[in-house]
C-alpha cells in the first residue's frame, strides 16, 4: 500500500513515480494507492498512475485506488481513469479486493 498526501502535480509526480515503481518491484505487483490525503491530482499525477498501472499489470498485478476526495474522484471520472482502475471509497474496501490476494 502506498499512501499519498497533498498535491500530485509537476513537482511531486517524480517522487510518486519512484515510490510506486519501488513498491511494484520490491513489495508486490498488486498495489493499493491510498488517495485519502490527496487534495489535487493534475495531469502529471494521472500519467504516473497510468504508468504504474501498466507496470503492475505487466508483472501480473494491479493498481487499485482508495479513498479519493470528491474533487480527485471527479478528475478520475472525467479523465476516464475510474474505468481503468478500480476505485474504492475507502482503504478498507480496497484492501478487501480479492485481486490483492
Amino acid at each position: 500500500m502506498v499512501r499519498v498526501e497533498g498535491e500530485i502535480d509537476l513537482l511531486t509526480a517524480p517522487k510518486l513515480r519512484q515510490t510506486l515503481s519501488r513498491a511494484i518491484r520490491e513489495q508486490s505487483p498488486h498495489i493499493v494507492v491510498d488517495l485519502t490525503g490527496v487534495l489535487l491530482c493534475g495531469s502529471m499525477g494521472l500519467t504516473v498512475l497510468r504508468t504504474a498501472g501498466l507496470r503492475a499489470t505487466a508483472k501480473g498485478g494491479s493498481l487499485t485506488l482508495a479513498g479519493p476526495r470528491p474533487t480527485v474522484r471527479k478528475v478520475l471520472t472525467v479523465s476516464g481513469y475510474a474505468k481503468i482502475f478500480p476505485v474504492y471509497d475507502d482503504l478498507e474496501a480496497a484492501l478487501s479486493d480479492d485481486r490483492l490476494n
